[in-house]
């Protein structure tokens, strides 16, 4: 669960000055990634991930197979695309700038041989 840093209880709270409920504000900031990370868990949105990842390789197979699939990799590859925010959220920014960073430079070696 959420620790607001507004009221220190969870994502939903009494508002002081209005006596209202509903989300703290520093909750209502946070991507819809880092929300989906505190509803759900670390566990169920990387699993989410992979899923992804397997749906967009076959939509890629399917592809080579009927080019007219085109609307079908572009809406999976979205979707892997968003996904993506997870495993920078779960492992870090640094460390996968860092990994793109070396798979780039290596991909420049390989197109310059």
């Amino acid at each position: 669960m959420h620790l607001c840093t507004t009221c220190r209880t969870n994502d939903i709270c009494v508002f002081p000055a209005s006596n209202e409920v509903g989300y703290c504000p520093d909750y209502q900031e946070k991507t819809p990634q880092e929300r989906a990370l505190l509803k759900w868990g670390t566990s169920r949105q990387l699993n989410k991930v992979a899923e992804e990842a397997a749906e967009l390789a076959a939509a890629l197979n399917r592809y080579f197979n009927d080019p007219a699939a085109v609307a079908e990799v572009i809406e999976e590859a979205a979707d892997v695309e968003i996904c993506a925010a997870y495993i920078r959220l779960v492992f870090g920014n640094e460390a996968m700038d860092k990994e793109v960073e070396r798979k780039l430079k290596r991909l420049e070696g390989m197109i310059k041989q």
